[in-house]
């Protein structure tokens, strides 16, 4: 339970070590700042009991203290369930490159563990695909921006390595916002992508006037919206008196996607979609 006194909050209670929670404030932690009204002396914040509870986790401490009943792990580096498996800390060879790099520990600790085979129900594994799905769906649907170690209860669901409560209320902790923009920009451009919404078309047109405008037109025509467009002279295999071209599209979905595409190729030209 949370307290509030003024704009403090306190968690009573203490972890695992035995050690007391910390305090934040609104300065702090902006996340926890509610309307003055709502920050009398003393107000306890209860959530609604939850049947069925999701959270990432690396150590396992944001689990066990949630009492969440099943846990999410990234699986490219995925610690947990040959440790639960043979009973003791096994550590993973490396740590593999991924974006829910907040949960990839390599061993998981001699206290932990213990901890989390008696309050936890069950381990799944997301993959690095759904992670960037719940990523985007979280900023798009929820206005929220969560970092990969902290969508991985959404991943599940949205994988189906897991399912929603049949009955009650189905809880997912977010645990982090600590995402690099740029991360963030890519796996919203590749979804827009996976998406249909956004169209990279490699081509290539006579190097002479007027060849760029004619294609551009007719993808107007077809109702695209230019983002970019570049020249590409080298690294393929074009006639000297070719030029590649790549275009990056808009497009309204899938099948608009489709649409242009078969538009460009009907017009003679030799297109391709980069992924």
């Amino acid at each position: 339970m949370y307290h509030y006194h003024g704009d403090t909050v306190v968690l009573n209670g203490r972890n695992v070590d035995n050690e007391p929670f910390p305090t934040w404030n609104a300065a702090t932690c902006p996340a926890l700042s509610l309307p003055s009204a709502s920050r009398k002396s003393r107000r306890s914040i209860r959530c609604r009991a939850a049947t069925k509870t999701f959270a990432s986790f690396a150590a396992g401490t944001l689990s066990i203290f949630t009492g969440a009943g099943a846990k999410r792990q990234a699986e490219r580096c995925a610690s947990y369930p040959a440790s639960l498996a043979g009973g003791e800390p096994v550590a993973v060879a490396q740590t593999p490159l991924t974006i829910a790099d907040g949960i990839a520990v390599k061993r998981p600790g001699a206290l932990t563990l213990p901890l989390v085979r008696q309050w936890l129900d069950d381990v799944v594994l997301v993959a690095e695909d759904d992670v960037a799905e719940a990523m985007v769906l979280l900023m798009e649907k929820a206005k929220l921006v969560v970092e990969g170690a902290g969508a991985v209860g959404v991943a599940a669901l949205l994988g189906g390595q897991t399912a929603p409560a049949a009955r009650g209320t189905t809880v997912v902790v977010l645990s982090g916002g600590n995402v690099d923009a740029g991360l963030l920009a890519s796996i919203a451009r590749r979804h827009e992508s996976e998406a249909g919404r956004r169209l990279v078309v490699l081509t290539r047109v006579p190097d002479r006037p007027g060849s760029l405008a004619r294609l551009l037109a007719l993808v107007g025509e077809a109702g695209a919206n230019l983002v970019d467009v570049e020249h590409v002279r080298e690294g393929l295999d074009l006639h000297v008196r070719e030029t590649a071209v790549q275009l990056v599209l808009e497009t309204r979905g899938r099948e608009h996607a489709d649409d242009v595409l078969a538009q460009v190729r009907g017009a003679g030209y030799e297109a391709r979609v980069v992924r």
